[in-house]
């Protein structure tokens, strides 16, 4: 049967060693230590320790699992309330950040990509190029802390729930957004006076697309929201009666861009 490891209590996988299946309840511990593996834990409250290797890690309300030096994490998921912390040295690969905390420290990183349903992905770490962050739900935060080492692309911006936080953006009237379309992705261009950012987005897309917002603690959030009401009103009168204008490229988030200012909303997103 699975191990299930209580509060104060505690399991050790050895160099060499594997496990599989153990459950960590609040105030419990699960330590891997190099070499050693660990695969399909659950976190439900309690903490894991990883100096080895770990796969398939569940993090529940209340579980944190430590990604360390040398480590590498593989296939987590982090539910609501739950956190994955990558130390300077671990690796966190492919993690699914559903509802949770993802926290890539300076000196940590990430491979694989990463999947953002719901919660927030903090990368102060390392990410390279040919990975993608991927929003794959209605909601959820991709804060990004050093920009000199994020070179991955961005898919799946559609909605307002859905955010790029640049820290240290300061947010005013003078700070721009600018879009440079190129084949099927492009760059999204920030620039607040002071710093710009240049962050490469799957899809097709406008300037006019993309809104501004101040994160509340110093940054700026980057959103790509709806159609309001009135934008609706205008697009549906553009097809005359219901007649198909010039097809143009669907938007990536879910938006037709037709000609001239007016959008129209589209059932599915072609992200």
């Amino acid at each position: 049967s699975a191990t299930v490891v209580s509060s104060g209590g505690g399991v050790r996988i050895s160099s060499g060693g594997v496990a599989s299946g153990v459950s960590v309840n609040s105030g419990g511990f699960e330590t891997i230590l190099g070499a050693g593996k660990a695969a399909g834990t659950v976190l439900s409250g309690g903490t894991e320790f990883d100096f080895g290797v770990t796969s398939g890690t569940l993090v529940l309300a209340g579980g944190h699992e430590r990604v360390l030096r040398h480590a590498f994490a593989s296939a987590s998921v982090i539910g609501s309330g739950g956190i994955e912390a990558v130390s300077s040295g671990g690796v966190a690969v492919a993690p699914i950040v559903s509802g949770g905390l993802l926290v890539v420290s300076s000196g940590g990183a990430i491979t694989g990509g990463v999947s953002i349903v719901a919660g927030r992905a903090l990368i102060s770490g390392a990410m390279a190029a040919g990975q993608q962050v991927k929003f794959a739900g209605s909601a959820g935060t991709l804060e990004l802390a050093n920009l000199a080492g994020f070179h991955a692309r961005i898919s799946g911006l559609a909605v307002s729930g859905q955010k790029i936080d640049l820290d240290g953006f300061k947010f005013s009237a003078v700070e721009t957004a600018t879009w440079t379309q190129s084949g099927t992705s492009g760059t999204l261009t920030v620039n607040d006076g002071a710093k710009t950012a240049d962050l490469t987005l799957i899809g097709t897309y406008a300037t006019s697309d993309f809104a501004l917002h101040a994160d509340g603690k110093g940054g700026t959030f980057v959103t790509d929201p709806p159609l309001k009401a009135p934008q609706l009103v205008e697009a549906m009168a553009g097809l005359q009666g219901g007649r198909d204008l010039s097809c143009a490229p669907v938007h990536a988030g879910g938006v037709a861009l037709l000609p001239g200012p007016v959008r129209v909303a589209a059932t599915t997103s072609g992200r």
